[in-house]
């Protein structure tokens, strides 16, 4: 756990090739966690990679994980992929980068594949604006209903199929998509994934009462403890 931030950090081994970190509020006086505040999928490898299909013209995306690009950088790598738009300020311009948790309107020649990779895959967690709100996808496919704080959206979640070349409601928010939200109040969306109570159990049961309070050689209480222990941290 983290004294100074007051957080506690938790990582479970999942199936395959990931584990998922989750963070917490942590209370040092009573020992105690607190409210869910992130949680997100970790290779184990390191490495993930992301591929994002464009079509021929304009393409409503965004991108999953945890870095941003420079559109310079993009550009270099896929010279097909020509002009890149964000919603900012109830209006379009033109982007210098593209950053997770943004949908982005970018316009290919011809079909294009992108791909790159990240570190990990935050869990869907985007601050609203009231009024139109272009926001990402999530690290995985889930259904709307499944979102904290849905209950103020006032509109369909729409998304734009490529090759229709129109606007249709979306059931359920996906990887590496844009989606316009209308939002009648500032509001947070989250998809809040908590650890497994019975792993939670487990992780702080085994943490031995001598490392509740570490400190080093001259007696300064280190700021940051970290606690390995049976797939938990």
């Amino acid at each position: 756990y983290d004294v100074v931030q007051g957080t506690v950090t938790i990582v479970q081994d999942l199936e395959g090739d990931f584990q998922r970190e989750y963070v917490y509020v942590w209370d040092e006086e009573t020992g105690e966690i607190g409210d869910w505040i992130s949680s997100r999928k970790i290779s184990k490898t390191g490495v993930i990679e992301v591929k994002i299909e464009l079509l021929q013209g304009w393409n409503l995306i965004s991108i999953t994980g945890d870095r941003e690009f420079l559109i310079s950088d993009i550009k270099a790598a896929n010279p097909n992929l020509i002009s890149f738009w964000e919603f900012n300020n109830g209006g379009y311009k033109q982007t210098d980068r593209i950053v997770p948790g943004k949908g982005y309107w970018i316009y290919a020649r011809v079909d294009t594949e992108w791909s790159f990779t990240v570190e990990s895959l935050p869990d869907f967690n985007y601050s609203l604006l009231k009024g139109w709100n272009l926001v990402g996808g999530a690290s995985e496919t889930i259904p709307f209903s499944d979102v904290q704080g849905m209950d103020s959206i006032s509109s369909p979640a729409w998304e734009w199929d490529a090759r229709l070349g129109a606007y249709i409601a979306g059931q359920q928010i996906e990887p590496n998509k844009g989606y316009w939200l209308y939002s009648n109040q500032d509001r947070q969306l989250q998809h809040i994934v908590r650890v497994q109570a019975a792993f939670l159990q487990s992780a702080m049961t085994d943490i031995p009462a001598e490392w509740i309070h570490l400190a080093d050689f001259d007696g300064t209480t280190i700021p940051g403890e970290v606690y390995e222990l049976d797939g938990a941290m």
